[in-house]
């Protein structure tokens, strides 16, 4: 079953690397790392609002994200 969430402490990793991965495979690995730096960097603001950082998990598994 796939549920739609705001992001929890044992995603973030998870969807940092599914960011990454996405832009690497479409953008090149230079893309991919910039992007998941800029989410990381984001997430270590004062305004950040985990809320609306939200995933698609199937299966315990991350298969989607948006920020």
């Amino acid at each position: 079953m796939r549920t739609i969430q705001s992001i929890e402490d044992q995603y973030l990793l998870p969807a940092a690397e599914l960011v990454e991965a996405v832009f690497s495979a479409s953008e090149g690995a230079e893309s991919g790392e910039l992007v998941r730096r800029l989410v990381e960097e984001i997430r270590s603001k004062r305004f950040y609002l985990p809320e609306l950082e939200l995933i698609m998990v199937e299966d315990g598994e991350v298969i989607g994200y948006v920020m």
